[in-house]
């Protein structure tokens, strides 16, 4: 597994405020109910299997749900590495020591690329960035793209597999638009989020880095 690297700067932009407690054990990604025959006109992908399941998590942001995320991930083992806050899901665990983790980042928009910084999180941290997605977003704020709730945007079919999917999801947060992209695969028969980078303030158009390797379609209203 390729390390990424996160520093406490990068996190707080990502978290806005990640709680301490006791770390937990990831969730068992658990299967989705049945798809539906076809997508539905909300949704542009032509695999039902993944408009159901991007609909649940659509429904999922619409009931402030952070457990359906947790549930509907992939958690990526690591053997914690010699200096182990290095990786955020190693915090506290000596050198050596397994974990799991999601892999996450904090990105901010610089001209056309973006810079930041990423870490393996562990589920905590998961359930922490989206408890702040929740709490933190302002659906009573407008802008062009809409009200300030978090909701699916758009998503991106990537070129080079032709499985995996990004779900683009958008908030205003009270520092501005910001951009969640929900990397999802099918992993053992049943859609999964395998990554989550954040990208704020929510661009004009998707950095171009980020965009290059998928065909991207709105979300319908």
């Amino acid at each position: 597994m390729k390390r990424l690297l996160a520093s406490s700067l990068a996190f707080a932009l990502l978290l806005a405020a990640c709680g301490g407690g006791e770390r937990e054990a990831p969730p068992t990604p658990s299967p989705s109910p049945a798809a539906p025959a076809a997508p539905t006109s909300r949704c542009p992908d032509p695999d039902p299997g993944f408009c159901a399941f991007a609909l649940e998590l659509e429904q999922a942001l619409q009931r402030g749900d952070p457990e359906f995320f947790l549930r509907n991930a992939r958690y990526e083992d690591v053997n914690c590495p010699p200096e182990p806050h290095e990786v955020e899901a190693c915090v506290g665990k000596p050198a050596g020591a397994a974990a799991q983790g999601i892999a996450m980042s904090a990105l901010t928009v610089v001209g056309s690329g973006t810079v930041g910084e990423g870490t393996l999180a562990s589920a905590v941290t998961y359930r922490s960035s989206l408890t702040n997605l929740f709490r933190n977003a302002q659906p009573q704020q407008a802008d062009r793209f809409g009200d300030g709730s978090a909701r699916v945007y758009a998503v991106g079919l990537a070129k080079e597999t032709g499985r995996k999917r990004s779900i683009v999801v958008t908030a205003i947060l009270p520092r501005g638009r910001t951009a969640i992209h929900f990397t999802s695969d099918r992993v053992q028969g049943k859609w999964v989020i395998v990554s989550v980078a954040q990208v704020s303030p929510h661009p004009n158009s998707l950095p171009a880095h980020m965009t290059a390797g998928y065909d991207w379609k709105m979300w319908g209203p």
